[in-house]
């Protein structure tokens, strides 16, 4: 019994995460880290450890074939790219007995266009930042410029006015421009199952948000969020394990973005009670996640993200 985590990099929290749920479902399976790096931090710390080739260097086939080759039930993407190549893959993969912890290639696709993002959710009525390719159609006098694909934070440039916006994005490859709404971010970490039941969901504050990612992000009552995020996923088509971001504005929580995937602290949310990767286990075997109940923790856990060392002996 397997599983493949792709991207581990430096993931080494989410790693033990994974692992530790796995073996409330699946006593005695192995979580197996793989990178393109074959020198990165999970590559000393964490065995097993498989290097992969790189996307983007190789025939699509070839990394199929890696995965496969390893033989896991489950595979668990946690890189925008991963997401997206694994979900363009699926039917492959599911005929070789791998289920991957993603949405249809469809969903994914939609979630990483901040644009197409945006617009599915407004036909849906969904509360959702409206996201325009001209900063005079954005409808504000404040406006924020980001790269349409790619992570939220890569080229973002916040309150400007639309002239100013119209400069900033000279430097972007596909800029989009949204207006500017103030208040406090919040994230949703979320699984819904195949069938479309939202297994459950955990809300955190971003407390301190460095290179977009929480570096200080601390569990909140999530009732305010939760017809948000069943509606949201819906409209999107989403299964699996997703990360949506928020602003509570002055008319209530509305939708930034989506990330189909475990992002770097959905750990918090892991710990809090989402059994993400327990459930994504259980539906790839053909078993009811339901067996593993959600009972989320009380709000008010915090996680603070801090470099960690390990000393270890090698060698004979």
């Amino acid at each position: 019994m397997q599983a493949v985590v792709t991207s581990a990099s430096r993931k080494l929290p989410l790693l033990r995460a994974i692992a530790d749920q796995l073996q409330q479902v699946a006593p005695g399976a192995s979580v197996v880290a793989t990178d393109a790096d074959p020198r990165c931090v999970a590559a000393f710390a964490w065995d097993p450890f498989v290097a992969f080739p790189r996307l983007d260097d190789v025939a699509p086939q070839t990394v199929v074939d890696a995965v496969s080759s390893i033989g896991p039930e489950l595979l668990v993407p946690t890189r925008d790219a991963d997401v997206l190549f694994f979900a363009e893959h699926h039917e492959d993969l599911s005929a070789r007995g791998t289920w991957c912890l993603a949405g249809t290639e469809t969903a994914v696709a939609r979630c990483l266009d901040k644009l197409a993002f945006a617009v599915a959710l407004v036909d849906a009525g969904v509360p959702v930042i409206p996201t325009v390719l001209d900063p005079s159609a954005a409808g504000s006098d404040r406006v924020v410029v980001k790269e349409r694909h790619g992570a939220g934070s890569r080229g973002l440039s916040l309150d400007l006015a639309p002239g100013a916006a119209t400069v900033a994005a000279e430097a972007l490859a596909e800029p989009v421009f949204q207006p500017f709404v103030a208040g406090p971010e919040v994230s949703i970490d979320a699984y819904r199952a195949r069938d479309g039941r939202l297994l459950g969901m955990v809300v955190r504050s971003r407390d301190v948000v460095v290179g977009g990612e929480s570096q200080v992000t601390t569990t909140v009552d999530p009732q305010p969020y939760q017809e948000l995020t069943e509606s949201a996923l819906t409209a999107l088509g989403l299964t699996g394990h997703a990360v949506l971001q928020a602003i509570d504005g002055p008319d209530g929580p509305v939708l930034v973005e989506c990330n189909p995937r475990l992002g770097g602290a959905s750990t918090l949310s892991l710990a809090s009670g989402l059994r993400s990767a327990a459930w994504a286990w259980l539906e790839a075997v053909g078993r009811d996640p339901d067996e593993l109940p959600f009972v989320p923790e009380p709000p008010g856990l915090r996680l603070v993200r801090t470099a960690h060392d390990e000393i270890r002996r090698v060698g004979a």
